[in-house]
């Protein structure tokens, strides 16, 4: 009789056993509160040293569940972004902009600039994954990265890296992300996308370590075949040369559509950076501009306004996974308040804290973040369940809330790259048919360099005041 491997479950299931395991807690945790001020600024904040128990208030079987639509609704300005934040990027997607700009740059550099190539490939990846927030549409580009990697001497590990790692970075790092940045800074009632200046050095800085490594790696396996964790073919046995490869990108030009297009794009990339540096928009102004900017590449891309609401429909629809998540998340924090052990929670959680440095707190919280990752593999849907504790332990040991969301984006992105619950890494693999632990022998060196990287940041961000 064989036995059956362990498999992890649904992350909507291991979000129902947390409402239940939540609700549970409701009758084991005494219930307790601290005082709260509001700030000149108007943010609200606890006031340390004021925490007091008070009369429990359970919450019912039934409340676990209502919980789930208080969540909706609770989150219902940031699911809303999310959903046309992605609708709005798939109008350009659905153009086809993106693929036959690339293969332009192909065309017009030839074999003579493969790492050229390769380079301005990983920084629209990392544009990508910092700017909209997306690890997943960046799939569609593997099968080209891979022939590309193959035609310069290089194998399919090289191919997939070059897309994953620095989508994956530019995710973890980014400055506007807005399921990580932006659930966050809504839930620790900082100004949206505030404090980018340091982000985006930190996006920058880890950037080019990340291009340099794939570098590194594809240069090592080129000169010595041993050394390869991939192939130097496709699965079917196919290899792909140099010369096939300039005859079909042969034909491929870019339209004045299509320049309208890219301008399109880079200028709403440029509203948002404005947004947040100068304007300070919210959640709300930011899905305008999405919606705007989807119109706009949908009508010059040429769609009529039958396809223009499918796409939407079609984008918006890909996101139902990641709104119950977010709402599932809200959840557990609706049992809490209503039971009032999110202050209890977060009392004895400073306790063993309050010893320790603030520079060594934030480093805890970085900990804190990597490992719940393992557990809860949504950047949102973490955000939502840690942020609204770490938010108040945050104001009690003395580390400013700015800091609290670096340690939740560094701890929970990173760690993206190496934890097997992160099943979006899976479908890259699957593409070149490579084996998870193959992977992980190249990228937990890079996983280990951001990370000290990102302890870095945390407690230099800590000393400084980064707030």
């Amino acid at each position: 009789m064989t036995k059956k491997k362990f498999k992890m479950p649904h992350v909507y299931t291991i979000f129902i056993l947390l409402i239940v395991l939540s609700g549970l807690l409701t009758y084991i945790v005494p219930a307790g509160t601290y005082d709260r001020m509001t700030f000149e600024n108007g943010r609200t904040g606890v006031v340390p040293g004021t925490f007091h128990f008070v009369e429990r208030t359970p919450v019912g079987i039934l409340g676990w569940f209502t919980a789930i639509g208080e969540g909706f609704v609770a989150s219902a300005d940031i699911i809303c972004g999310v959903f046309i934040y992605v609708a709005g990027i798939g109008m350009y997607l659905d153009s086809d902009v993106f693929n036959k700009a690339i293969f332009k740059l192909i065309k017009v550099m030839g074999s003579k600039g493969e790492k050229v190539v390769m380079l301005i490939l990983m920084i629209f990846y990392t544009c990508l994954g910092g700017l909209t927030g997306n690890i997943t549409p960046e799939l569609a580009f593997v099968p080209m990265s891979i022939s590309l990697a193959l035609a310069f001497g290089y194998d399919t590990m090289t191919g997939v890296l070059m897309v994953l790692a620095p989508t994956f970075v530019g995710f973890a790092t980014g400055p506007i992300n807005p399921y990580t940045i932006g659930v966050a800074h809504q839930v620790a009632e900082l100004e949206m996308f505030s404090g980018m200046i340091p982000r985006i050095f930190m996006w920058v800085v880890s950037s080019i370590i990340t291009f340099i490594f794939v570098f590194r790696y594809a240069e090592k396996v080129k000169k010595d075949h041993s050394k390869s964790l991939g192939s130097f073919q496709l699965e079917g046995g196919e290899t792909v040369k140099k010369d096939e490869l300039s005859a079909k990108y042969a034909n491929v030009s870019l339209t004045v559509r299509d320049w309208i297009l890219l301008g399109g794009f880079v200028a709403t990339v440029v509203w948002l950076v404005l947004g947040a540096v100068v304007y300070d928009y919210s959640m709300n102004q930011y899905t305008g501009i999405f919606i705007m900017s989807g119109i706009f590449a949908g009508i010059v891309a040429g769609f009529d306004q039958e396809k223009i609401c499918k796409t939407f429909i079609k984008y918006g629809s890909n996101l139902y996974f990641g709104a119950m998540v977010l709402a599932l998340a809200r959840a557990i924090y609706v049992i809490f308040t209503n039971g009032q052990i999110c202050d209890t929670i977060v009392h004895y959680m400073s306790l063993p804290l309050q010893g320790l440095s603030t520079t060594m707190s934030a480093a805890g919280m970085f900990v804190f973040q990597t490992l719940m990752n393992l557990f809860v593999n949504s950047g949102s849907g973490q955000a939502m369940v840690t942020m609204p504790i770490m938010t108040p332990l945050a104001d009690i040991l003395g580390v400013t809330r700015q800091v609290a969301v670096s340690a939740f984006q560094f701890g929970d992105g990173l760690s993206n790259l190496v934890w097997p619950t992160s099943s979006t890494v899976f479908a890259y693999l699957a593409m070149a048919n490579l084996p998870y632990d193959k992977y992980l022998k190249v990228i937990w060196k890079l996983f280990a360099i951001l990370t000290l990287l990102g302890f870095v940041f945390v407690i230099v961000g800590q000393m400084m005041g980064y707030a």
